[in-house]
């Protein structure tokens, strides 16, 4: 293909009688009873954009749209056809995506998940063991269903069977049958076989299908193993067209604080960039249909061509990526990936990390805010001089919004680079996603006409020469040592990265915040021996629950990595420190290196000497108060943007 950056990501794929016009699928991900009152809504979450960004196919729930939940009801189908329109509104294919959990209302006007046996108690959709009747029953609804959604005009059909799908949980260690569907591999893959023929024959042989299957269902004694996963994609595959390699579950655990598989659904930078790969492959040597890789997270997109290339997939399919930067199919066919924006695996979109408390992206404000905030910044007719103090992650991201507004921008940093405290992603295999969003943030910043001052101590005098119609403060946090006898002995995290590779013997890391519990998490398993102290009862109690569950995940599995917690440091040593413990039993713990991660205290006087010089003048990031990217990147927008 001529000019072309990535020939095989931007090769066309037939799938029966449609053609995708690349191998990027946008997956499907609805946020429930969240979405209308905080976004412009069209079936899923940040769909508009997703639809407009380039992706060859792009697969829509049609979640909780219109007057009625039936998509094509007499009310419903007026949403569903704007929905349709809006799919396609770039030239992608409009994929549903169709149930594989078997449900049933009751007499009683209730709605109860079919389970293979008894209800597993672990899922917050309660149900009951279903017949082979009702399963039969279920799997003819769908079949009409399809049949309505190829006459209304979609392109295809994707089959979540997948997660804690009924197809998953016949594979699982939760079926006891005796019947036809339990037992052997043969008879636990029937009822899937059933059902992805049923939809066959609803809407012919030319019509494309894709099953999302799954890997397995996590690190649950239950789950399925990898094998069985293989056997049902084989046994289905006359049915279909391709499969979606997908992993874990949605819900299991029924309360957050019990979700052990989500994590491997929607991986944390705990997990490689490229989990499934090995199984992707795996499964393409094993069947003859394309095969589509789930939960593979990169900016990068020679990474997914290279994969194409080798023949280890045939496409990839996305989501959280796509909400860091919509447009990331088509940045990559202009052969412009440095403009991508990073997806920090942070998990915030994903609802169930906060419980619906902060559902956001870190680093794309339009998220969930179609409705208020603009694609493109529309340029102001009075261009104003506008100063930025620190280049930070909030201060860098606050210069290119002023900027892109039309204003005259000039950034002041005090030290030698931008990045500011993110500068630490340089070292430390758990940062990979946030240097490459610092990386993409001082590339803006150097393709852009902002003024950088670096090595510039920013003062009253210097910023008022500057003649400021807008100033905007971002001047960070330094780290808080608390008033322990012997602090002194104790290095802050945040200067230890640049020095990892010299930290032997053991380690004590003071404050199990996210900050120290990374570090030390890191420092174990490369072999040193580590503690850390913390007052509270939760190891980075701030963090989101995916962040702590898979956290808490690979801490399991690291002998060298220990936690003494609702325990305070008295005194640090200089080869140790003093600890007493919520019985007030006090301890001395030796120790070769001793690290201090206690939070950070925000710079506001060194943020407050600046107001009097513009009555423009607002304070963001970690100087207002510490917290995270997604907080700068906040406060940088809705700052800059209304200036």
């Amino acid at each position: 293909m001529n000019n072309i950056a990535y020939p095989s990501l931007f090769s066309p794929l037939q799938l029966a009688n449609a053609m995708l016009k690349n191998r990027i699928i946008s997956s499907p991900a609805g946020v429930p009873r969240a979405a209308t009152p905080s976004s412009t809504h069209y079936g899923e979450i940040s769909a508009y954009d997703r639809s407009l960004g380039g992706a060859g196919l792009v697969i829509n729930p049609i979640y909780g749209c219109g007057l009625d939940p039936d998509p094509f009801s007499k009310y419903g189908a007026d949403s569903t056809r704007e929905i349709l329109s809006v799919m396609k509104q770039s030239g992608a294919l409009a994929g549903f995506s169709l149930s594989g959990y078997a449900m049933k209302t009751e007499a009683d006007g209730t709605t109860v998940t079919l389970y293979p046996s008894e209800d597993p108690g672990c899922f917050p959709m309660t149900g009951r063991a279903g017949t082979i009747e009702e399963f039969h029953e279920f799997t003819q609804r769908q079949a009409q269903l399809a049949r309505q959604v190829q006459a209304f005009g979609f392109d295809l059909i994707m089959l979540h069977i997948s997660d804690s799908s009924t197809a998953s949980m016949m594979l699982s260690g939760w079926n006891q049958r005796q019947d036809q569907y339990g037992g052997s591999i043969e008879n636990r893959c029937r009822w899937v076989t059933e059902f992805t023929q049923a939809i066959r024959q609803a809407v012919g042989p030319d019509f494309p299908i894709l099953a999302r299957i799954p890997r397995t269902l996590g690190p649950i004694p239950q789950s399925h193993s990898e094998a069985d996963s293989q056997f049902m994609a084989r046994a289905i595959e006359k049915n279909v067209d391709g499969f979606i390699i997908y992993n874990g579950m949605d819900t299991y655990g029924v309360t957050i604080e019990n979700y052990e598989t989500n994590v491997h659904q929607q991986t944390t930078i705990f997990e490689p960039m490229d989990y499934n790969l090995d199984f992707a492959e795996q499964l393409k040597k094993a069947v003859k249909k394309p095969v589509f890789l789930n939960c593979g997270i990169t900016d990068d997109p020679k990474i997914p061509d290279q994969w194409i290339a080798e023949g280890k997939i045939d496409g990839i399919a996305m989501a959280r990526q796509l909400f860091a930067d919509p447009f990331w199919p088509k940045k990559a066919e202009e052969g412009r990936s440095e403009d991508i924006v990073p997806c920090l695996r942070c998990n915030y979109c994903y609802h169930i990390s906060t419980v619906h408390n902060n559902v956001q992206c870190s680093v794309n404000p339009r998220f969930r805010r179609e409705n208020r905030v603009p694609l493109r910044l529309e340029k102001t007719d009075h261009p104003k001089r506008v100063v930025v103090i620190g280049g930070g992650p909030a201060g860098l991201k606050a210069a290119l919004v002023a900027e892109e507004k039309g204003h005259v921008v000039t950034l002041i940093e005090k030290a030698e680079r931008l990045g500011g405290t993110i500068n630490v992603a340089d070292h430390g295999g758990y940062k990979q996603e946030l240097k490459n969003y610092r990386d993409y943030l001082v590339r803006q910043v150097k393709k852009s006409t902002i003024q950088v001052l670096l090595n510039t101590q920013a003062t009253p005098t210097l910023v008022q020469n500057l003649a400021p119609e807008g100033l905007i403060l971002a001047v960070g946090a330094k780290p808080w040592l608390p008033a322990i006898p012997g602090i002194e002995n104790a290095e802050p995290v945040v200067n230890a990265y640049s020095h990892f590779d010299t930290i032997q013997g053991n380690v004590i890391i003071i404050g199990g915040g996210a900050i120290g519990t990374e570090f030390g998490l890191e420092l174990a398993e490369n072999g040193r021996e580590v503690t850390v102290i913390e007052m509270g009862d939760t190891l980075s109690a701030n963090e989101n629950w995916l962040y702590r569950i898979a956290q808490r995940q690979h801490i399991e599995h690291c002998d060298q990595f220990h936690a003494k917690l609702k325990t305070s440091v008295i005194e640090v040593l200089k080869e140790g420190v003093v600890t007493q413990d919520e019985k007030g039993e006090k301890t001395i713990m030796n120790a070769d290196h001793i690290f201090i991660a206690a939070g950070m205290s925000a710079l506001k006087e060194e943020a407050f000497q600046f107001y009097g010089i513009t009555p423009n003048t607002v304070m963001i990031g970690d100087c207002r108060k510490p917290g995270h990217v997604l907080d700068c990147t906040n406060d940088a927008y809705f700052a800059a943007a209304n200036i």
